[in-house]
């Protein structure tokens, strides 16, 4: 079941890091 999703954009220089903020948001609209 899900229950929150996240979306975040990082700078090209960061690529592979998207997932970090994106579960961070997740998680907290997750509660």
């Amino acid at each position: 079941r899900i229950i929150s999703i996240g979306w975040a954009g990082v700078d090209p220089t960061v690529m592979g890091r998207g997932p970090v903020p994106a579960t961070q948001k997740a998680l907290k609209y997750a509660g």
